[in-house]
Formats: structure tokens, C-alpha cells, sequence
């Protein structure tokens, strides 16, 4: 067996001053290497992180190009989130034309582009940790290790010798770390502790890893695992909770979730529920198409929230026979859907083995309790799973976690965004410009209190107590 390296010598070029936006930086970079190399010198990989960043700098090129009456230059998006057939355009051979793809990290080890000879690098990625102390899931723009940065540059030096273009100063790269930080710890340690426990491992303290996650991140997981009744007060697995927990192939909330739903009667529908954000996107996110597939999302929109949002897509998805074609007029991505099926039959026959009814809320005739209408079953069940994502909006709009100090916001693209309600519950935090809120869904605040007592009880009654003595002070003074 080979591995093919880098053949090729790649000239390293870095900034003399720092910059305070690499998107514009990015730019002018682009169009330094496009005026002053031939053509036929060799096409461009800008290195940015994400999505939004993407779309930002192909509006500014094409832009400049348009500016400056030029036809001479093909700019390609590269993202998780495009179609296969927008994605392998990347490829495809242009004549008389320079391509300049604009990628996440996805193009750093997974693709090799032949004609490649230039490579922009931002020196930044965007990554999901887990944030303990807010015990919440989070996607954070990071600086890249030096590993990574030569992984980059190598994208220039696999057919011809190339150039990188890094869009920071020498000295800030010999301030990077030398390898990436190791998943195990920048991820949440329920799931691993889970399995951990469920093989027999007990002494987790003393356990030989490859690399040892910090103490304080392996005890905020234990704790989460006791909130959501995975691990007895002897921090051993519950039977027969825990032990269910531990052989889903997801994280604990949404395998609480998934386990508790059988309890509500509405198993059915967190099955599509959990699977669809497990995909987590399956809107086609071209920018050609954004007008359409925001006029698609609200079609099928619910005033309720994101999760439930889901819902009615899946659910039309299947109405019209899981057809392709209705996914294309949608602006659906189809191998997402199929995804979310695989997901579907994965969570199903886990609950079939321990026992659980696959059931619809709708084929009911009263809900949770026997009190609830569906919807309000639905949400509830959510709240198993993500009670510690609680908020409350505050009078600027923003929201605070109902369970501490943080200050999130909605994300932009919730159905919520133009409507926020008074509580809420989320699936995961994105740090950009501001804390993002992703996955929204309004829940009502007694419904915490219901469905978690032991931890909002206190919690609540002590803010309903402080609001009736605020409201006593303003009786008196207004007697006064």
C-alpha cells in the first residue's frame, strides 16, 4: 500500500501586518494572483470557514469582475451544504477561464484537484466542541494548527510546483499549535462515558487514554449524565435507562428523548424529529437559490419552531412517495432525505429491541396525560432531552439561559427569527458574530417545571417570587 504525498516544492508567502478581515484580505488576493499570473498558470483554492463567509467573498469577486469587465474567471463554492452536482463542478475542465474555488476545510485531506496551483489560506476553521461550562454544543471559529496549515499548502504541490498565500504573519504562525487538539477533548463525554460504563469500566479517573481529557470536562459529563438519569446516585448505569442510552449511536440527549417519547406516546414522530436533525441541513444552500428556498422553507414553516418544521417536510416528503423530483421542485437535497431515512430505521430498530411502541401522537386521540394536545406532547418530549437548553428572551430580544447567566440570540435562519417567544429551547450554539441559537422550538415555562422538576422548580418559583416582590414595591410606592 502507498500513500501519495506532496511531490512538488509549494513557495510559503505570509502578510507583514496583522488583518483585521480576511474575507477582503482574501479578495484582494484573488485578484493579485489572477492580474499577475497567466491563465494557464493554474486555478485557486481560497481556504475560508463556512458557509456564510463562502457566499460573501463569491459575491465579492464576481462583483470585481463585473466592475472591471472581465469574463475570465470562474469562482466555485465548496461546502458540506451544496448538492453532489454543484459540488463536482469543482472538477469539471473550463477553457480560456481560471477557477477559484472558495472552500472550507473539506477541501484541506479529501480532494485532490489536479490543475490546482495557488492556495489562500485564512488560518482559521470552524469547529464543533463542546462548551462545559454552559454544557451546551457550540461551532467555533479557531485559529488552525501548523498541521493543518501545511495540510493547506500541500493542496498547491501535488502536480506542479505551487505557491500558498497565508493571510498571517510568520510570527502568528509559529504561535500555532503544533498538531490539532485531539477530539476527545474538545467533544462532550457523555456518549464515550456511556460506553465506557455499559463495557464494565468503572475507574474512568485512572484509564489509560491515548490523550486524557481534562478532569473537570470528564465530571460536567457525569453530572449530565445523573440530570438526564443515565447514572445513579452510585454512578452506575440505571436499569434499564442507562443501559438503553448506551447502545444509541447518538448523543444522550437525543437518545433520552427518543427512549422517553414511547412514555408520551409519540415515538413516531421523534423518530423523524431526532433523525432530520441529525442531518442537520437538508435544504439545498446555493446562493442562486436562496430567495427560492427561503420561499420553500416558509411553505412549509410552523409557528412553533424549527423541530417541528422538520417534521412537516419529512412528513410531506413522504406524501409525495419520497420522490426525487419533489425534492428537486423544493429545493431539497435528496441523498439528504435518504440519510434521514437511514437514521429513521437505525433509532427504530433500537426501540423495537427494548420494547418501545412506534407510535404517532396524531393517531391518538388525546395526548401526553391524556390533557395535551400533540404538538404540546412533542415539545415536551424535547424538553427531556434538551432541558438544559433553555431560555428566556429579555426585553432587548436577545435570550437568557434560563439555568444560568448566557446570552444567546436567534439564529437567522429559524422560523422563529421574526417571532421570538418567551421561552425556548435550542439544539446547538453557533459563535460568529453573536451566540447563535440553532434549532429553536417555543416551549412554555411551567413545562419545564412539569418535566424536570429537580432542577427548574427552585429555579422558577424563585424568579416568579422576585418578580411578585417587584411588583409588591411598585404597589406601595405607587400608594405612596
Amino acid at each position: 500500500m502507498s500513500i501519495e504525498g506532496r511531490t512538488y516544492p509549494v513557495d510559503i508567502y505570509y502578510i507583514q501586518k496583522p488583518i483585521s478581515d480576511y474575507v477582503r484580505s482574501s479578495l484582494q488576493c484573488v485578484l493579485n494572483i489572477h492580474n499577475s499570473e497567466p491563465i494557464e498558470s493554474g486555478d485557486v483554492l481560497v481556504f475560508l470557514t463556512g458557509q456564510q463567509e463562502i457566499e460573501e467573498l463569491v459575491s465579492l469577486i464576481e462583483d470585481s469582475l463585473f466592475e472591471a469587465k472581465k469574463d475570465n474567471m470562474l469562482v466555485l463554492p465548496l461546502y458540506a451544504g451544496l448538492s453532489l452536482e454543484e459540488q463536482m463542478k469543482i472538477f469539471d475542465t473550463v477553457k480560456d477561464k481560471r477557477k477559484v474555488i472558495i472552500s472550507t476545510n473539506i477541501a484541506e485531506t479529501s480532494i485532490t484537484i489536479p490543475s490546482l496551483r495557488f492556495v489562500v489560506d485564512c488560518g482559521f476553521v470552524k469547529e464543533r466542541i463542546y462548551d462545559y461550562r454552559s454544557n451546551r454544543d457550540c461551532l467555533v471559529v479557531t485559529e488552525i494548527s501548523k498541521s493543518s496549515a501545511r495540510q493547506r499548502a500541500g493542496r498547491a504541490g501535488r502536480v506542479m510546483n505551487g505557491k500558498c498565500f497565508r493571510l498571517y504573519t510568520e510570527q502568528d504562525y509559529e504561535k500555532l499549535k503544533e498538531n490539532t487538539i485531539p477530539e476527545i477533548q474538545k467533544s462532550n463525554l457523555s456518549d464515550i462515558i456511556l460506553q465506557m460504563k455499559a463495557l464494565g469500566i468503572d475507574n474512568l479517573v485512572f484509564f489509560d487514554f491515548l490523550s486524557s481529557p481534562p478532569s473537570s470536562h470528564m465530571a460536567q459529563s457525569l453530572e449530565t449524565l445523573y440530570a438526564l438519569g443515565a447514572l445513579d446516585d452510585s454512578c452506575q448505569l440505571t436499569n434499564p435507562l442507562g443501559l438503553q442510552m448506551a447502545e444509541f449511536p447518538t448523543d444522550p440527549f437525543v437518545s433520552k428523548i427518543l427512549l422517553h417519547s414511547g412514555n408520551m406516546n409519540c415515538s413516531q414522530e421523534m423518530l423523524i424529529i431526532c433523525a432530520m436533525t441529525s442531518v442537520r441541513n437538508v435544504f439545498v444552500t446555493s446562493r442562486q437559490l436562496q430567495d427560492r428556498v427561503e420561499y420553500v422553507k416558509r411553505k412549509f414553516s410552523v409557528m412553533e419552531g424549527d423541530h417541528l418544521t422538520y417534521l412537516n417536510i419529512y412528513m410531506s416528503y413522504l406524501k409525495n412517495n419520497k420522490s426525487s423530483k419533489w425534492c428537486y421542485d423544493n429545493c431539497i437535497t435528496y441523498k439528504s432525505m435518504q440519510r434521514v431515512e437511514q437514521f429513521i430505521h437505525q433509532f427504530e430498530k433500537l426501540l423495537k429491541r427494548f420494547s418501545i411502541p412506534i407510535k404517532s401522537i396524531m393517531d391518538s386521540n388525546v395526548g401526553y396525560g391524556n390533557i395535551d394536545p400533540p404538538i404540546d406532547t412533542i415539545r415536551k418530549c424535547l424538553i427531556s432531552g434538551y432541558f438544559s437548553n433553555a431560555a428566556q428572551r429579555q426585553s432587548d430580544g436577545s435570550y437568557k439561559s434560563v439555568r444560568g447567566n448566557d446570552i444567546y440570540y436567534i439564529h437567522p435562519n429559524s422560523v422563529l427569527f421574526k417571532y421570538p417567544p418567551e421561552f425556548v429551547i435550542f439544539t446547538e450554539l453557533l459563535f460568529t458574530t453573536k451566540v447563535f441559537m440553532r434549532d429553536v422550538t417555543t416551549i412554555e415555562s411551567d413545562w419545564l417545571v412539569e418535566v424536570c422538576p429537580q432542577l427548574f422548580e427552585r429555579s422558577i418559583d424563585k424568579k416568579e417570587r422576585e418578580i411578585q416582590d417587584r411588583l409588591l414595591l411598585l404597589r406601595n410606592s405607587e400608594e405612596e
